[in-house]
């Protein structure tokens, strides 16, 4: 169902804030090659007092480029949770948090586990652990060309590299990654795998 329009204002402001801080992001990362050119070039002139103060200029950058990171992970997990709240994609508590659904994966691997929907966001350069047949293993997200993935364990991972374009985009995403969720809890559908 559609969101209403209290509910798509507060997820539009979340995707802004995280828009802007990609923005942030990207023009310090610029900073920081700048500051590259400028360390190798004092490096070549032996000046190392200069090297010290733009190495460490650098790495506050990088601390700093982290921070914004975080803070853009943050806002994107916010516009994901009120999405699929405002649009129904899970039941809300009475807060306005979706209660994710649960179900028994009908696939041979994970046959017979209990399996939560679980969306979080993350950057693509990450690796995402997931515990399988009693060992965690790592998934390489870099790479992928999909927006979103859904495991067998009920998690989707929405990657860094989504173009949010509205409310109701994010919406439709979250929304075909659920239809994953069913069909690796949904007997006769998910297990043909």
């Amino acid at each position: 169902h559609p969101a209403s329009s209290a509910d798509y204002r507060a997820i539009e402001r979340h995707i802004e804030e995280a828009n802007d801080l990609k923005a942030q992001i990207l023009e310090l990362n610029d900073t920081i090659k700048k500051l590259n050119d400028e360390l190798q070039g004092k490096k070549q002139k032996g000046e190392e007092k200069a090297e010290l103060y733009l190495d460490l200029k650098i790495r506050g950058e990088q601390i700093s480029i982290r921070d914004l990171k975080l803070r853009k992970a943050v806002a994107h997990q916010k516009a994901i949770r009120k999405t699929l709240a405002a649009y129904g994609l899970a039941p809300a508590d009475t807060f306005g948090n979706p209660i994710m659904p649960t179900g028994t994966v009908a696939m041979r691997r994970f046959k017979g586990r209990k399996a939560t929907w679980v969306v979080v966001y993350m950057e693509k350069d990450d690796d995402r652990l997931v515990y399988d047949e009693g060992k965690l293993k790592q998934i390489p997200l870099a790479g992928s060309n999909a927006w979103a993935k859904t495991a067998t364990d009920g998690v989707t991972t929405v990657f860094s590299d989504v173009p949010f374009e509205s409310p109701a985009h994010l919406a439709s995403m979250l929304f075909h990654e659920g239809t994953h969720f069913n069909q690796y809890t949904t007997p006769g559908d998910g297990n043909k795998k």
